[in-house]
């Protein structure tokens, strides 16, 4: 009798066709990551998502908009943007703690609090002087016509599976 070594993906995927249906399922799902969801108005009105130990919030986001003079990311206070994001640009969600929902309202509208890195790909920066260095803190439209979440269990199981193209994205935030 020959013995077969399984990877956890084969075996998964086995016990996910066994079982279908069964709780199993529902606990292999529960382990994989979730994203917020944008309200009927396309807007998303919260970082925080449930997980099975609690809530957790949502770090990254991909800058979707595809307008040609960028995404603004404007100050806290709602000022002119010193900042224009281009699309694929990915933003960190800027937060207090762990509890704090970091999309505010602002004129009735949901801002999301930002934090920008390497990977926030400035199209415009009209920062001055030292501004310029280090990272800088803005807001941008909470909405889904302009950044989208990042699943990061889907970029785990892609680097799992041998893709290699996100290995830059995660040294990227690893080394803050």
């Amino acid at each position: 009798m020959v013995l077969r070594h399984w990877s956890a993906g084969e075996l998964l995927g086995w016990l996910a066709l066994v079982w279908v249906g069964g709780s199993c399922t529902t606990a292999a799902q529960a382990q994989w990551a979730d994203v917020p969801r944008m309200d009927v108005n396309g807007d998303f009105q919260t970082t925080k998502v449930q997980g099975n130990r609690g809530y957790y919030q949502q770090m990254l986001w991909l800058v979707v908009d595809r307008d040609p003079e960028g995404l603004n990311c404007r100050p806290f206070d709602g000022g002119e943007p010193l900042v224009k994001l281009g699309y694929g640009g990915i933003l960190m969600t800027q937060i207090e703690s762990a509890e704090t929902n970091a999309i505010t309202l602002r004129d009735g509208q949901p801002w999301l609090n930002v934090t920008l890195t390497r990977l926030s790909s400035r199209q415009l920066d009209l920062r001055q002087g030292a501004e310029r260095s280090g990272p800088y803190h803005c807001q941008v439209r909470a909405s889904a016509d302009l950044i989208a979440p990042i699943n990061l269990s889907a970029i785990e199981e892609l680097r799992r599976s041998g893709f290699r193209g996100f290995n830059s994205l995660r040294s990227g935030f690893d080394k803050r």
